[in-house]
């Protein structure tokens, strides 16, 4: 196997999955309106696993124009007590019903336990800056990493991942006012079958989860949603219709009536088989959670996957991943961004902003009122980081 094949196997954490299950793994590792007009910071969190969430924050109308604001990043004083990725990243209370407050859950650390149920807080300050990290309610079981997640209200939902088994469970959490998580629920619906390195999206009352990797280690073209109840309970998963080609690793988001997607590939990472997806692609979701037709709208700019999106109003962003090029892999620090003035146009260009770093595996990069965070993620092979970077918005 060449280095990149390695390397691909343990960014994923096949590998250490492998070894922390003292097995052989055979396996891979709202409906939004159109913008409203006044930026609370608040709305539907909504993030897939790099995107592959992706990270859709769901806000509406920004005070600022984030297509035309100037974005810049600061390293920020509170960092994770260890390194991680493929962890989930959210914010709790983002419309002011609480305390604001940053959470990293699970992810990998590539030790001789590399699946992890730690979970952590920091609240967030007026000037966005943070608190310091500290535990809060710790994950269920073994841990889970890789997984889509999204909030909905007061409460959170980890979508699919590992455990480190590919395995399809759901689990949901109260976000306290106080920010602090309530116990954690084992949701008693289930993804029909695996997934990791998937994204997960919210229309609605509709939870989706999109692609990723099945037990085989292999690329899916399987949507499945499920109807989030009044209670906060998910019913049972259904097909909501499938992809134009398998893909895993990608970034996703929503926008009005419309499910977005970008990068990521299809096939497996294993043996040097990854197939890049260069497009940015949406279908129409129904009012019963059906997808229409998917249609190409926009190209990236590069072989990206593992990045994170995060749409504010009416501009997208796309945060890190990796840019894979034949048996090379790069950590991406360049920040892009699309207006959806057009939204069937995704013209994704330079936001002229450069993070302090390349990271990959960050997956989500949840936004508060001008503010985004990037948390962890791989910043070199098999070299993890729990390092905050701040991205600033200024008009």
């Amino acid at each position: 196997m060449t280095r990149f094949g390695l390397l691909l196997m343990l960014v994923l954490g096949v590998a250490a999955a492998a070894a922390a299950s003292g097995c052989s793994d055979s396996a891979g590792t709202g409906a939004d309106a159109a913008p409203a007009t006044a930026d609370t910071g608040a709305g539907d969190v909504t993030a897939g696993d790099d995107g592959a969430v992706a990270s859709d924050s769901g806000v509406d109308a920004p005070a600022i124009a984030a297509c035309t604001a100037r974005l810049s990043f600061r390293t920020a004083g509170s960092v994770v007590p260890h390194g991680i990725d493929h962890h989930a990243t959210f914010i709790g209370n983002a419309d002011g019903s609480g305390t604001p407050t940053l959470f990293v859950a699970g992810g990998n650390d590539y030790s001789s336990a590399p699946i992890k149920r730690e979970v952590y807080r920091a609240t967030i300050m007026a000037d966005g800056s943070l608190g310091p990290f500290e535990a809060t309610t710790a994950l269920p079981g073994s841990g889970l990493a890789g997984s889509g997640v999204v909030v909905r209200g007061a409460r959170v939902y980890l979508v699919g991942g590992r455990t480190p088994i590919i395995d399809g469970p759901v689990l949901s959490a109260e976000i306290k006012a106080d920010g602090t998580l309530g116990a954690w629920k084992t949701e008693a619906a289930r993804l029909p079958e695996g997934r990791f390195h998937l994204s997960s999206a919210l229309h609605g009352d509709h939870l989706f989860a999109i692609g990723g990797l099945g037990p085989d280690s292999y690329a899916r073209d399987t949507v499945f949603v499920a109807d989030i109840a009044a209670d906060g309970s998910v019913g049972s998963f259904r097909s909501a219709g499938t992809l134009p080609a398998a893909r895993s690793h990608h970034g996703s988001f929503v926008y009005g009536d419309y499910l977005y997607l970008s990068g990521g590939f299809a096939g497996t990472p294993l043996n040097n088989q990854p197939q890049n997806h260069l497009d940015v692609i949406r279908a129409p979701i129904g009012s019963d959670g059906k997808l229409g037709t998917f249609e190409k709208v926009g190209d990236l700019v590069a072989n990206l996957s593992t990045h994170a999106q995060t749409r504010v109003g009416d501009c997208v962003f796309l945060f890190g991943g990796l840019n894979l090029t034949g048996a090379n892999a790069s950590y991406n620090a360049s920040a892009l961004r699309a207006s959806l003035a057009s939204p069937s146009t995704v013209k994704l260009e330079s936001a002229n902003a450069t993070a302090p770093e390349g990271r990959s595996h960050m997956h989500h990069v949840p936004y508060w009122r001008g503010h985004f965070y990037l948390v962890g993620g791989s910043k070199a092979y098999q070299d993890v980081t729990g390092g905050v970077m701040i991205g600033d918005l200024a008009p």
